[in-house]
């Protein structure tokens, strides 16, 4: 089993939509766990032994869940791909692998922090040490939302590198899939609120170089 990385899909309402990239994932990706994180009690059915379903007691909304992901890749891995539920990568293991190789593990100036698509948090890979490093994805931003400007912010605090590139943009892309099933959780302008106490002002105008200044 590939130990450089593996894959974590947090999914709360999606499990339709879910189980095709699935069916996918284990074919571009025949050495590498998935631990997919259901905090919607779905009915997921796909069995593999390559796939982790875990069932989470309530809704731990997207920052716990990514910490939740990261824990248990970082047992056996030192690389967290992270996936949203609502889209297709279309990358295969070898580009996974290839991405870490030359974009994260060369020398100066290529030993990125953390890669992320071109349009978000969709699709990333965070290193163990980042991680370490940075510190866990804010829960306080719950159930979504500015928990990834959040994390940016920080990586820049810290003076990590992090690269956008276009290859970890999905091949299908469902943007807000989940929030246009369930209004009911946009939270938006409430962890905006949240957010401008933590850092001043908004994502990219942050005045504050502590959490609230302290």
């Amino acid at each position: 089993m590939n130990n450089h990385f593996a894959v974590g899909i947090p999914t709360y309402n999606q499990a339709e939509i879910l189980i095709p990239s699935l069916e996918k994932y284990v074919v571009d990706m025949p050495n590498t766990m998935i631990y997919v994180l259901d905090n919607g009690n779905q009915n997921i059915q796909f069995s593999h032994p390559n796939v982790c379903i875990i069932k989470a007691t309530k809704n731990l909304g997207v920052a716990a869940s990514w910490n939740f992901l990261s824990d248990a890749i970082f047992v056996n891995c030192n690389n967290a791909l992270i996936l949203n539920d609502d889209i297709y990568l279309g990358i295969n293991e070898e580009a996974v692998l290839t991405i870490m190789n030359n974009i994260m593990y060369n020398k100066n100036p290529f030993n990125n922090d953390f890669v992320v698509s071109q349009i978000g948090y969709c699709a990333f890979i965070l290193p163990s040490k980042t991680y370490n490093k940075v510190g866990r994805f804010d829960e306080i931003f719950y159930p979504a939302y500015f928990e990834d400007c959040d994390y940016t912010h920080r990586l820049n605090l810290e003076g990590c590198k992090t690269a956008k590139i276009p290859i970890l943009n999905p091949k299908i892309y469902r943007q807000s899939e989940t929030t246009i099933k369930e209004p009911s959780l946009l939270n938006s302008q409430k962890n905006l609120e949240l957010y401008v106490k933590k850092w001043g002002r908004e994502p990219t105008k942050e005045t504050y170089k502590t959490p609230y200044n302290k």
